[in-house]
């Protein structure tokens, strides 16, 4: 296991904003080695924690304070990206609450969620959960799958009680929410955000938030033979949705949604599945760079 963080996974020209990877649920970063090129230097953060069970006692937010400083070790001070798989979009994000609430030198410029659904609904679920044993494959050594399964335990310990932060809104952005592009094989489509209430934040955050992107997968994980009717994996609550439970913040945060092949477990398997991720990052990446 690497020890170090960040890791730099590409190197990449000077002048490109650098994307920092968080991990997934499972603490690794292996599958961020397997992208293509994205020409500009791409740095992954693997959870320090990984081999262990322990606990971040101060949830999200201690494990999003300790990254940025993993952040700051690589770059001190300028624009960033931030993305991650799963568990790794969600830090993006909560890392991007605390940069924006903080006088520092470093600003995100945008956020790329890979397949990370908004899990605030889950709690009222879990009796239609069911587990999927996809975190490793069959040459996987019993000592890294149970150290994955203890990163997974604690993923889901920290889901519950993590609230994605709230940004305040201007009255303009009010009245003309920013239209969401969503992307599919036969060329862009125009949605509007569908918003319901939610009980209001202690501390809003003043402005708005980094443009954000979704990578979603289309398909759902299949579920284990014998399961009852109805059930499913969390991470597919909202898999019909196309924004995988974000519609409902009271503010658009997803500037665009572009579905990819696979379910949440097995997008970078496959050169096409990876092929597809990697254009779209690249892309998204440029986007965001100007």
């Amino acid at each position: 296991m690497l020890l170090d963080n960040p890791i730099l996974i590409q190197p990449g020209p000077a002048a490109a904003t650098p994307l920092f990877l968080l991990h997934d649920g499972g603490g690794t970063i292996f599958n961020y080695f397997m992208l293509g090129d994205l020409d500009r230097p791409v740095y992954g953060i693997q959870d320090p924690k990984f081999g262990t069970a322990d606990q971040w006692e101060g949830g999200m937010e201690e494990m999003a304070r300790l990254y940025i400083s993993f952040i700051r070790s690589a770059v001190p001070q300028g624009p960033i990206l931030l993305g991650g798989w799963s568990l790794g979009g969600l830090t993006a994000l909560e890392i991007a609450r605390i940069l924006a609430g903080a006088a520092n030198g470093l600003r995100v410029r945008g956020l790329i969620l890979i397949d990370s659904p908004l899990p605030e609904e889950w709690a009222n679920h879990r009796d239609r959960f069911v587990n999927a044993d996809v975190s490793v494959t069959e040459t996987t050594s019993a000592k890294t799958k149970q150290a994955v399964d203890w990163r997974m335990d604690e993923c889901d310990r920290l889901l519950d009680g993590w609230r994605a932060p709230r940004w305040q809104q201007t009255d303009q952005a009010r009245a003309e929410p920013t239209p969401l592009r969503h992307q599919r094989a036969h060329g862009p489509l125009q949605h509007h955000m569908r918003r319901r209430a939610l009980p209001p934040p202690e501390l809003p955050l003043p402005g708005s938030p980094p443009p954000a992107v979704l990578l979603r997968a289309t398909e759902r994980v299949p579920v284990p033979a014998g399961s009852k009717p109805g059930s499913l994996v969390d991470v597919d609550l909202d898999r019909d949705s196309t924004l995988l439970g974000w519609d409902r913040l009271e503010y658009p945060l997803l500037h665009a949604v572009y579905d990819i092949p696979g379910h949440h477990f097995d997008i970078f398997e496959g050169h096409d599945r990876l092929d597809a991720i990697t254009e779209l990052l690249g892309r998204v990446s440029r986007e965001m760079d100007v």
